[in-house]
C-alpha cells in the first residue's frame, strides 16, 4: 500500500516511540501496540498535529480512580483521564497530542509516561515525572504570522468551567478548543474573541492550534440560525482578558472593521500594537503576555509585477482574500521568479477539455505541469477525499504531467500520475535552497 504524507508521519512515529504491529485504516488511524496495549494515533483535522491515544487500565471503582487520580501529578505532555461509567465500562486513559512538524524522534517521552502510569496504577504508588529534556513544540512557540477577529455570541460564550478544562488540556499539549474561522489560518496565529449581542467586546486571545479545515460535521454553537459547512480550527486554552470593546477596536483599525459575514476577520499588525490586553488574574498576566505577539506577516499587498521571491514569502496570508489574489501575489511573482532564464513559460487559463487549469508551464507549448489555485485547500481530512486534489489531479492525468495545487500558504507538489501528493512545502520556506531545487526540478526545469 503506497503512504501519503499523513499515513507516513504516523508509521514513523509509531516506530520512533517502540510502537509494533501498526495497521492502517481508510479514516486514517492507525492501530498499534504500546507497551503491551493496544494504542491508536491519528492526524487531526487540519494536519498540524498528531493525536493518539491508549487505555492503560479498566478502571472497577471509579470513585476510587478519581480519588487517586485527583491527588497526582500529571504527566506533562499527555493528559489522563477516567473515560465512562461503571456500567459501560470506566477505564483509565492517556491521551497526547505532537506537532507535525516536529520529526518523529525516540525521545518522545510518552512511552515512558505510559510505562510509569501503568506501575503506579498497578501498586497505587504516586505519579512523579521526570524533567522533560526538552519542551514539546507548541504552537505559542513562535511569533503568528497573522491575526483574526473571532466571532461568537451568548451560545458560544465559555462558562468558566469550559475554561478550566480547556486549560488543564492545553498545559499537556492537547487542544480541543473548536471555533469557527476563516480558512486562511495557520498555526500559531493570533486569535481574539469578539463576541456580539450585549457584550460587544474581545473578552479572550488564544493561538491556533491548526490550519484551518472545512467540514459540513460540526455544528455552531450560536442564538441564531447558521450554516454548519464552515472553516473550523483547533484552538489553544482561552485565556481571559479585560473586556476591549468594540469602539477601540474599531479606532485601533481606523475604522476599516466589518463585522457582517464568518467568523475570521484579519488584523493587521499595527491593530493587535494598538490594543490593550490586560489579563483579569493579574498572575496570568505572563500566559497573555506569551500568546499576544504582534504578527510578523506582511500585511500591505506590494506592487504585484515588482515583487521579489522575499516579497512572496513574507506576506500575510490573510491580506489575501480571493483566489485571484493568491495567482496575482503568489503565483505569478513565484513562476517569474522560478522559470526566469529558462526555456519554459506559462499560460493561465489553460483549456483541458471543457474545463480550464488555472496554470499550465509549458516547453516549446507542450504541457509539462499543471497548476491549480484555491483560496485553501480543502484536504477533507484526508488527501484521498479532497475535492481539490482530486480536481488538479484530474488534469494532471489528462496532459499526463505532474501537478501542483497551491494556496495563500503551501504548494502541494503531486507526482506524474499519482493520487496523493509527494511533498507540501510551506510559502515560508521557499526562501530555502533545498525547497527551491525541488520545486524546479517539480516543474521540469532541473
Amino acid at each position: 500500500m503506497a503512504l501519503d504524507q499523513h499515513q507516513a508521519l504516523l508509521a514513523d512515529y509509531v516506530e520512533a516511540i517502540g510502537g509494533s504491529s501498526p495497521v492502517f485504516d481508510d479514516d486514517g488511524f492507525v492501530d498499534f501496540e504500546l507497551s503491551g496495549q493496544r494504542a491508536t494515533v491519528n492526524v487531526k483535522e487540519g494536519g498540524s498535529r498528531l493525536r493518539g491515544r491508549v487505555v492503560v487500565a479498566q478502571v472497577p471503582d471509579v470513585d476510587a480512580a478519581h480519588a487517586w487520580l485527583d491527588s497526582q501529578v500529571l504527566p506533562p505532555t499527555s493528559e489522563l483521564a477516567i473515560w465512562g461509567t461503571p456500567d459501560e465500562g470506566a477505564v483509565l486513559r492517556l491521551v497526547w497530542e505532537r506537532s507535525t512538524d516536529a520529526t518523529p524522534d525516540a525521545t518522545d517521552p510518552i512511552r515512558d509516561e505510559l510505562a510509569h502510569i501503568q506501575t503506579a496504577w498497578a501498586t497505587g504508588a504516586d505519579l512523579h515525572f521526570p524533567e522533560l529534556a526538552q519542551a514539546m513544540p507548541d504552537p505559542r512557540d513562535e511569533a503568528p504570522q497573522q491575526a483574526w477577529l473571532m466571532l461568537g455570541d451568548e451560545a458560544s460564550f465559555p462558562t468558566d468551567d469550559a475554561l478550566d478544562e480547556a486549560w488543564q488540556s492545553g498545559e499537556s499539549g492537547v487542544f480541543e478548543v473548536l471555533w469557527t474561522a476563516a480558512k486562511q489560518t495557520q498555526p500559531g496565529d493570533l486569535l481574539l474573541f469578539y463576541f456580539t449581542g450585549q457584550r460587544k467586546a474581545v473578552h479572550f486571545v488564544a493561538r491556533a492550534a491548526s490550519s484551518a479545515f472545512y467540514t459540513a460535521d460540526l455544528a455552531v454553537d450560536a442564538l441564531g440560525t447558521v450554516r454548519d459547512q464552515q472553516w473550523w480550527v483547533y484552538c489553544t486554552p482561552l485565556m481571559p482578558i479585560e473586556p476591549i470593546p468594540l469602539q477601540v477596536i474599531r479606532d485601533a483599525t481606523d475604522g476599516e472593521l466589518l463585522l457582517r459575514g464568518r467568523s475570521g476577520k484579519f488584523l493587521k499588525p499595527a491593530t493587535i500594537a494598538a490594543l490593550p490586553f490586560v489579563s483579569t488574574d493579574p498572575d496570568l498576566q505572563g500566559y497573555v503576555d506569551e500568546v499576544v505577539t504582534t504578527p510578523t506577516g506582511r500585511a500591505d499587498l506590494p506592487p504585484a509585477e515588482s515583487m521579489t521571491l522575499d516579497d512572496v514569502v513574507s506576506l500575510a496570508g490573510g491580506a489575501m482574500r480571493l483566489e485571484a489574489d493568491v495567482e496575482e501575489y503568489v503565483v505569478e511573482p513565484l513562476l517569474r521568479a522560478v522559470l526566469a532564464d529558462t526555456e519554459l513559460a506559462w499560460t493561465r487559463q489553460f483549456p483541458i477539455g471543457r474545463k480550464r487549469a488555472d496554470y499550465v508551464v509549458t516547453r516549446s507549448e507542450v504541457p509539462q505541469c499543471v497548476i491549480e489555485v484555491k483560496l485553501a485547500i480543502n484536504d477533507a481530512g484526508s488527501w484521498q477525499r479532497s475535492p481539490d486534489l482530486a480536481q488538479v489531479t484530474d488534469y494532471a492525468a489528462t496532459l499526463d504531467v505532474p501537478a501542483v495545487l497551491m494556496d495563500t500558504q503551501r504548494l502541494v507538489l503531486i507526482d506524474r500520475g499519482a493520487v496523493v501528493p509527494s511533498r507540501i512545502i510551506e510559502r515560508v520556506d521557499l526562501a530555502s535552497r533545498e525547497v527551491a531545487s525541488a520545486l524546479r526540478q517539480h516543474l521540469g526545469i532541473d
